[in-house]
């Protein structure tokens, strides 16, 4: 390949110097393209591992890069290394922290049952984010660990997360593999982190970890574990999009990687992909970006969904309005599908309860229920709850659509799509969370207005919307249009 100066500087890095490399990259900088470049470059009697963040871009990269470089994910590396080495019988069990604190916290000071189960679900959250942050058990941590995630807690909440966590401790220590015990997803991690002696994880020469601001401190620390002795970390990421904070990450690690020891920073600034009023707007957002100095000018403008045409992408911060631009594209006679199986899925899921729209109330009061006596004390405003209305929603509009609730069960497997699924003979609909690494040549932007979210209140909350906009503007390689529905 044709490097550029960025690109040579960090080939020259990697060639002739030991140094871990961080490397700072813009969206459509070309940053897996230098990465499968250095894997190409990397001698085979070096063992070579990267990290990526989900299983589509570890089918990606194993198709580009040499037979003797190893692609995972750090969740599928873990949970691997966790049944190589240990002997567990665990049922996968979500609610095992809310359990515990059930069985082990005080909160009888608490005088109502809802606000009781509400405390509870509290100090089960709290425990998770502790497991992913890899905090002490010490009030002035757990404290600060609370207010990071907006959560408010007082004397007894962290003498009863101590407890909790405690026993949890104990528990986890006299595992038998002859009695069934309890994990959940984040155990995965957590369980190869303090259950495999370290000497007993893989070990290699250079580990690649890619989208590096999508890393925990608990996936950060697996991370160094695989590097050998005088193994080389090369990081590469970028803090504009950071975008997955719901799951865990944060700008610690991220930072952590940047200052480790004898580590060189370079950036990959210049955007190959953006042209440059795309750019310029991108930089209105989030600065940092640069357009290459002959990149085309572009488009930036409002337009309206009747543009669009096959070959485009429309992407939204919510799935409930790509439904209402499906639905208006498909009776105009064009041909659409939108990313995502899994969720296409998950309403398939709830149209195999109902047998008409009248159903789909009921679900939506039943959740209500649920979640009140489960000591929600307002229930349509909780996550659970509006995630669920959502679905309604979608449910709803595709009924009115194709006229009953046979042919929407009929008709989901053909609207969504795997995420690596995408044609060039018709428009493709996704959120912006799932449009992160794809681009087009028009991108649609739908109801910019719902940025940011109206639930993000926090700082961090707020910053990672920003992040957002920043990812659903720079997936355009010459157009950028904002639509409404």
């Amino acid at each position: 390949m044709e490097l550029d100066k960025n690109q040579r500087a960090i080939q020259n890095e990697y060639l002739s110097t030991k140094n871990d490399i961080f490397i700072c990259a813009a969206a459509g900088s070309g940053k897996s393209t230098t990465a499968i470049h250095l894997a190409k470059i990397t001698p085979k009697h070096k063992k070579m591992i990267f990290v990526a963040f989900n299983k589509s871009i570890v089918d990606e990269l194993t198709t580009k890069v040499p037979d003797h470089v190893t692609v995972s994910t750090i969740h599928s590396l873990c949970y691997r290394t966790l049944r190589q080495n240990v002997r567990l019988n665990l049922k996968l069990t979500e609610s095992k922290n809310f359990i515990y604190c059930k069985q082990k916290a005080n909160v009888e000071h608490i005088r109502k049952y809802n606000s009781r189960m509400a405390n509870l679900f509290n100090l089960a959250a709290i425990i998770n984010l502790m497991k992913l942050n890899l905090t002490d058990p010490i009030p002035e941590k757990i404290t600060e660990l609370a207010d990071n995630y907006g959560y408010m807690v007082d004397s007894k909440d962290i003498e009863n997360i101590i407890t909790v966590w405690k026993h949890i401790e104990k528990t986890e220590k006299n595992l038998n593999p002859k009695k069934q015990g309890m994990m959940d997803f984040t155990d995965m991690l957590y369980f190869a982190y303090t259950k495999v002696k370290e000497e007993d994880v893989p070990k290699y020469d250079v580990v690649v970890v890619d989208e590096c601001q999508d890393i925990n401190p608990l996936q950060y620390k697996m991370i160094l574990r695989l590097l050998k002795p005088k193994g080389r970390l090369i990081s590469v990421g970028d803090d504009k999009q950071l975008i997955y904070g719901f799951m865990g990450s944060n700008l610690s690690s991220f930072n952590d990687m940047r200052n480790r020891p004898n580590t060189t920073e370079l950036p990959l600034s210049v955007s190959y992909r953006c042209p440059k009023k795309v750019v310029a707007f991108a930089n209105t957002i989030l600065p940092g970006t640069e357009a290459l100095p002959d990149a085309p000018e572009g488009v930036v403008k409002i337009g309206s969904l009747d543009e669009v045409k096959n070959g485009d992408y429309i992407i939204c911060r919510n799935n409930a309005p790509l439904i209402e631009a499906f639905t208006y594209l498909t009776a105009k006679g064009k041909r659409c599908s939108i990313m995502g199986k899994e969720f296409g899925n998950s309403l398939l899921a709830i149209t195999d309860r109902v047998d008409n729209i009248n159903d789909l109330n009921s679900l939506l009061e039943e959740k209500e229920l649920e979640l009140f006596e489960r000591g929600i004390s307002n229930p349509k405003k909780s996550p659970q709850y509006r995630a669920l209305h959502e679905k309604v929603d979608i449910i709803g509009n595709l009924y009115n659509f194709f006229g009953s609730m046979s042919a929407v069960s009929d008709k989901l497997n053909d609207i969504y799509s795997e995420s690596n699924d995408i044609k060039s003979n018709q428009i493709t609909l996704s959120t912006i969370h799932k449009s992160k690494g794809l681009q087009a040549d028009r991108i649609f932007i739908l109801n910019w207005h719902l940025l940011p979210s109206e639930y993000a209140t926090g700082e961090q909350e707020l910053e990672q919307e920003k992040c957002l906009q920043y990812v659903a503007v720079t997936r355009a390689k010459k157009e950028l249009i904002f639509c409404e529905i």
